[in-house]
């Protein structure tokens, strides 16, 4: 036997802990000779267990903790139920990677800047857990901030970018900002993009197109190169913006990629926004065989067939 932990009731009625050895010696012709046992005092080694295994539960303790704090804010981030915007209907999804016990870095948000005019930002921080929370923080923030006064979406990024070098040196982001105002003829949708994957508008006779150009990651350069598009959203239209979760989402290396995204969005695109939202998110995670490899965060803007009403 080898180190059987056991222990020893000393005269003194006290109970000392102890390791116990034993070899079998054996003669030239392997007939047992001699049992040979040795026993250790382990009063210090069981201590240092019993601190150990002390340790690793305050870790879990913990760790459990930290998870809860980040999950709980990463909750505030992400609106329970987005919109309404008076003649449009909106929606978002989100999905955490794994089980969702590390919250990651995805979020989304809308909100209205001026009456008639609504503002969506979506983006995906870098990292996981507590840090990548409070990053998210600041990036929201800044965003709702800035977005009532910038004169078109590139700024509302920039002062963005400048938030994140200025007091999160080591982290950044990729972000879309779309700025939504209704009028006669539609609802027009400025478009910027900080090194995040450009929304996808289907159009109502059936065609899907990228809306706006690709800038820099946020964060990272003295000065991002950052761009403003617009698009018309009329009625039927579908507009979509959504993580690298969705088109990076892998099966045996290969990638969903924007082909099936596309295809996606051909079949839910008469659907209603949540149920699009929901449709992409399901079709990801269903191409990994079920299991998220990374976060996903999708935001629907559909305008009804009948066209925007205005608010």
């Amino acid at each position: 036997m080898r180190e059987i932990a056991l222990q020893v009731v000393c005269r003194s009625g006290a109970r000392l802990p102890a390791l116990m050895n034993s070899v079998l010696k054996l003669d030239e012709s392997a007939a047992p000779v001699l049992v040979r046992t040795a026993m250790f005092d382990a009063t210090e080694r069981r201590a240092y267990e019993t601190e150990l295994l002390a340790a690793r539960r305050r870790a879990e303790e913990s760790e459990a903790r930290a998870t809860a704090l980040a999950r709980t804010l990463q909750a505030t981030f992400l609106p329970p139920a987005i919109g309404p915007i008076p003649g449009l209907d909106v929606a978002g999804a989100y999905r955490p990677a794994g089980d969702g016990t590390e919250v990651g870095g995805d979020f989304y948000d809308l909100f209205e800047t001026e009456r008639g005019s609504w503002s969506v930002v979506l983006g995906d921080v870098c990292g996981k857990g507590a840090g990548a929370a409070v990053v998210t923080a600041l990036v929201r923030y800044t965003v709702r901030a800035e977005a009532l006064h910038a004169p078109c979406p590139s700024a509302v990024l920039r002062t963005l970018h400048h938030a994140l070098v200025r007091d999160q040196p080591e982290n950044c982001c990729t972000a879309v900002f779309v700025r939504l105002e209704q009028g006669d003829g539609g609802v027009r949708a400025g478009v910027s993009s900080g090194g995040h994957p450009l929304p996808l508008c289907h159009r109502a006779d059936g065609t899907v197109e990228a809306v706006g150009r690709n800038g820099t990651m946020l964060g990272i350069l003295d000065e991002p190169a950052l761009h403003d598009d617009t698009t018309v959203l009329r009625a039927g239209d579908l507009l979509v913006l959504y993580t690298d979760g969705v088109t990076e989402a892998r099966r045996d290396g290969e990638f969903f990629g924007t082909g099936r995204l596309r295809a996606t969005l051909g079949s839910v695109a008469g659907s209603e926004a949540q149920a699009v939202a929901d449709g992409i998110v399901a079709a990801a995670v269903e191409f990994q065989g079920g299991d998220a490899r990374d976060d996903i965060a999708v935001v629907a803007v559909r305008v009804p067939p009948n066209g925007p009403s205005r608010g």
